[in-house]
């Protein structure tokens, strides 16, 4: 879904659909948290139990909320 979604926003798609209510704006929410806790699963040797914590305290969201964002953009 990443992939297809990075697509849309290089050629504008993405932003008309959020901007015509056809898409949440918490798409680029859950996108930007995927590829954080991506990146620091590729940069740590941290758990992904740690990096969740961590990505909970940078983005002021719940645990909940990033494992959505994980599951969504898989």
């Amino acid at each position: 879904m990443l992939i297809k979604l990075l697509e849309l926003q290089k050629d504008g798609t993405l932003k008309q659909l959020v901007k015509h209510g056809l898409l949440s704006s918490k798409v680029f929410s859950y996108m930007e948290i995927y590829m954080w806790v991506d990146a620091k699963e590729k940069a740590t040797s941290k758990s992904l139990s740690e990096i969740v914590i961590d990505a909970e305290i940078t983005f002021d969201v719940s645990r909940a909320t990033v494992f959505r964002a994980l599951k969504a953009m898989k």
